[in-house]
């Protein structure tokens, strides 16, 4: 019986580009066996992939980008055996530069991984390990953070062809920059100059992914939109000709990665706070979007001339709260959702992965601000 693992020291899930990573690929058998080499190859890449229906006929548009992949041997036979027992065998990779946090959505992936094998001649083994790697964002470094976010939309709607009135929505928020776990406060409004009731007019957070593909020399984008947090039953009705106000919503943003991408020409991710108004069946609802800024490090930590490291991630005060209006919680990364990634040729058995974002747990009671 022959088992390969790869161990990273220290038993670390989160890196950042320039980082190196180290550990041991682990060799497990019963007895002695005959081995060609034992190498690893770390690897980078963001992919994203649908399809398109269009009657009898479908289109796949796919969109890729490689950021690095490296092969080392770790040692190559001269005709001796690996011993009965454990056996490991010390890796080492810095990664490069410029590379974009580690996402999973639906038709899309940003993923780092090692993958480990085993050349016995005849056959060999595989095994592989998932890492995170998470881009910095210092939300004090953005100039419209500290700033209130607001937007206005209006839409008419139409029975038969004949207007019924306009409705207008605004939403506000307290600021704009917001780290996971971290409360952001909205206000909106709806005018409702219609002649339809609206069922709920209602606030959230939502994150917005474009997925971008080549198809046939030319652009072709994809949007997806998740819901993260929504304000439950706070919600309210709108009456026609009526209007309503949803005061001092708090919305708490959970574990994702930080906006935008920057570093990745395939996938772009943008958050907003959105006043979602649910119109009659046979209408769109009407939504209005403020867009927000997620960062990993929050407002008001730059001030302190710190960075914040990887290995304790370092927590700064809500926006607007002097240091005695607060605790600091403990440091901490929360997982995202977790994905299954299918066996295919590139992936020697079905895994799953979740990948590590910061998270400022304010949720605790303790920590819990007004």
């Amino acid at each position: 019986m022959v088992n390969l693992s790869i161990e990273i020291t220290g038993g670390k899930t989160v890196f950042k580009a320039n980082q190196t990573i180290s550990g041991n690929v682990v060799v497990e058998c019963s007895q002695p066996i005959d081995f060609k080499s034992i190498e690893i190859t770390f690897k980078g890449t963001a992919k994203v992939q649908w399809t398109e229906h269009h009657g009898k006929n479908s289109t796949t548009y796919t969109g890729k980008q490689s950021y690095f992949e490296n092969t080392v041997t770790l040692l190559t036979s001269t005709g001796q055996k690996i011993p009965s027992g454990r056996n490991t065998y010390p890796y080492q990779f810095t990664l490069p530069p410029n590379l974009p946090s580690s996402f999973e959505v639906q038709h899309g992936y940003i993923r780092y991984r090692m993958q480990a094998k085993l050349d016995e001649g005849l056959t060999s083994k595989k095994n592989q390990l998932f890492f995170t790697v998470l881009e910095h964002v210092d939300l004090n470094k953005i100039s419209s953070a500290k700033h209130p976010s607001s937007m206005e939309t209006s839409k008419t709607l139409c029975c038969l062809c004949c207007a019924s009135g306009l409705i207008e929505g605004r939403v506000t928020t307290d600021k704009t920059g917001i780290v996971p776990g971290e409360y952001i406060t909205a206000n909106g409004s709806v005018d409702n100059m219609s002649n339809s009731n609206l069922r709920k007019c209602s606030m959230r957070i939502v994150q917005v992914t474009q997925l971008h593909a080549d198809a046939c020399g030319a652009g072709k984008t994809k949007t997806i939109v998740n819901v993260l947090t929504d304000s439950g039953n706070m919600g309210k009705p709108c009456a026609k000709r009526s209007s309503v106000t949803l005061d001092t919503q708090k919305l708490q943003l959970p574990a994702v990665v930080p906006s935008h991408q920057q570093f990745c020409r395939v996938i772009d991710v943008e958050y907003y706070v959105e006043l979602d108004c649910k119109t009659p069946r046979c209408h769109f609802n009407l939504k209005v979007r403020a867009p927000l800024e997620v960062g990993t490090i929050p407002l008001d930590h730059g001030a302190q001339g710190t960075e914040t490291s990887l290995d304790q991630p370092s927590y700064g005060a809500p926006s607007g709260m002097a240091p005695a209006q607060y605790s600091i919680p403990p440091p901490s990364y929360a997982s995202a959702a977790t994905v299954t990634i299918p066996k295919s040729d590139d992936n020697p058995q079905e895994q799953t992965y979740a990948p590590q974002y910061n998270y400022y747990d304010w949720s605790q009671p303790a920590f819990t601000y007004k």
